[in-house]
């Protein structure tokens, strides 16, 4: 789980995460053991951080990427 909010991205909100991250985006995704075999699935708050996760996702090697948003976004 990664937000780059503490308020959000927390145990607390989120017990059964197995790894949270309340960091920005570009420190954390260099770290993340993104392979192959990985789904990663984006959901932020707004089009400027869809647009900033989107570019660090296609950088990986991720096996499947998906967006959710709501009908404004789309």
């Amino acid at each position: 789980m990664v937000d780059n909010r503490e308020a959000f991205a927390n145990r607390e909100r989120f017990p059964e995460a197995g790894v949270i991250f309340a960091e920005e985006y570009e420190e954390v995704f260099p770290r993340l053991p993104i392979n192959e075999s990985s789904y990663l699935i984006i959901v932020t708050r707004g089009h400027r951080d869809d647009m900033r996760v989107l570019k660090l996702a296609i950088a990986t090697p991720a096996r499947y990427i998906a967006m959710i948003g709501s009908k404004a976004k789309c």
